[in-house]
Parts: structure tokens; C-alpha cells; sequence
């Protein structure tokens, strides 16, 4: 029988899984990039973590940039950069992937401090609801995001 809280859990993990879209089809990142992502906000710039502003070499445009992990073909993870969105300068409109990240941040907030991580994305396998603790919340790898 689908009870409330099963029906919002599942609402929670398909909220998720859009905005990990939204950000792999504008950033081209692979789902272990996007799942090195980090959680929280840069206090000095109010952006989601690891996203800095800059310029482009135009002038023209502002570039929001995302830090990430990149794990295929290294022996070890590196960091590296990925363009998440691009906007004239003077243009206020918040780019959908800023966006994404921010819901992201929002949504599963209480769900990281309860597992204790700084990992944006985490998973919720509580079977009955939503989590009351650390024991119905993962860490996400691949296979939560492909599901």
C-alpha cells in the first residue's frame, strides 16, 4: 500500500533525479562527477559550493564554473572544472543548472546533516516514509542516480 510519506519519498527522488539532469545535460558531466559534487553554500558569494563567477575571455558573458571530481580514466580523481551556464553580463536571470543545484541544496539538506556529510547528493532508503535517521539516508553513488 502507498502511504504519504511513500508517495512524498518518491516525489523527493524524482525531484532529485531532474535536477541531476538538468545539470549532466548542460555540464556533460558522467554520474561519478556529479556525485563528487559537495553540499552547502560559499558564504561569501551565496552561490552552491564549488561554483565560482568569472568573466569570459569576451568580456560579453558571465560563467558560472562547477568544481568537481573527475574519475574516468585517472588513477586517482582530479579536480576540474565544468561550465555549468553562461549569461550576458548585466542579466539577472538565475541559470537553470545554479537552480538545480540550488534545489538540490535545499532538498536534501536535513538528509545530509542527519548522515553527516558534505556530499550534495544523498540517497533516502528509509523503507517506510521518510528518514527519522543516519540509518534511512546513504551516501549516493552511480547506481542511485541511474535508477
Amino acid at each position: 500500500m502507498r502511504t504519504p510519506l511513500r508517495g512524498l519519498r518518491s516525489l523527493i527522488h524524482q525531484v532529485m533525479a531532474a535536477c541531476c539532469l538538468v545539470i549532466q545535460f548542460f555540464t556533460g558531466m558522467r554520474v561519478s562527477e556529479l556525485c563528487s559534487l559537495k553540499g552547502g553554500y560559499d558564504k561569501a558569494t551565496g552561490l552552491p559550493r564549488g561554483v565560482v563567477r568569472r568573466i569570459s575571455p569576451s568580456g560579453l558573458n558571465e560563467e558560472f564554473v562547477v568544481t568537481a571530481q573527475l574519475i574516468k580514466g585517472k588513477d586517482q580523481p582530479e579536480e576540474e572544472q565544468w561550465l555549468l551556464a553562461s549569461r550576458r553580463i548585466g542579466d539577472t536571470e538565475e541559470p537553470i543548472t545554479i537552480r538545480a543545484l540550488i534545489v538540490l541544496n535545499e532538498l536534501l539538506d536535513t538528509y545530509r546533516k542527519m548522515l553527516g556529510t558534505d556530499s550534495l547528493l544523498v540517497y533516502l532508503t528509509a523503507q517506510a516514509g521518510l528518514p527519522a535517521n543516519s540509518s534511512g539516508v546513504s551516501e549516493v553513488d552511480g547506481t542511485h542516480i541511474l535508477k
